[in-house]
């Protein structure tokens, strides 16, 4: 059986934009034998905003260069009115529910503000994601994995079978 992970993220305020801390590692450096704590690795933690319009995950240009990845191809970046060639590298995401993304395929971009990281559908598709605004405050919800169906129109939760 697997054990779920999941984590909320609160706010006394509705939230235009939801922003969690992510922890990423270059997975070159990685040992897959040993526990991270034990190899001395440069695991960065970052901004990171969830974003259920954006298909995949992106980093900003100085993340990329911070963990020394290394570029793996080339792509095209399809954002809001504009289509950008970019690097594809890969990177290991550490969530805030300790869940480990393993060499998570991103794309180079463009990022506003103190966001570094771009939480697409790629990773929020692994589990269920909720938000909610009760009160005048918002509050998200990840979980991995996914245990059951979410329908806010049944009022109650729907288990899988």
């Amino acid at each position: 059986m697997r054990k779920n992970l999941s984590f909320s993220y609160s706010s006394e305020t509705l939230l235009k934009v939801l922003i969690t801390p992510v922890s990423l590692v270059n997975p070159k450096f990685v040992d897959r034998s040993k526990p991270l704590s034990e190899q001395g690795l440069n695991i960065g933690t970052y901004n990171a905003v969830w974003d259920t319009g954006a298909m995949c995950t992106i980093l900003g240009a100085r993340v990329v260069d911070e963990l020394g990845l290394t570029v793996e191809g080339f792509e095209k970046l399809a954002g809001v009115g504009a289509i950008k060639h970019t690097t594809k590298h890969f990177v290991d995401i550490w969530l805030p529910n300790r869940l480990g993304v393993i060499n998570v395929p991103i794309m180079k971009g463009d990022l506003p503000g103190n966001i570094d990281v771009l939480i697409g559908m790629d990773i929020i598709t692994l589990g269920d994601f909720a938000i909610t605004n009760f009160g005048g405050k918002t509050v998200m919800s990840f979980r991995y994995p996914s245990i059951c169906t979410i329908d806010f129109a049944k009022g109650n939760k729907q288990e899988n079978t």
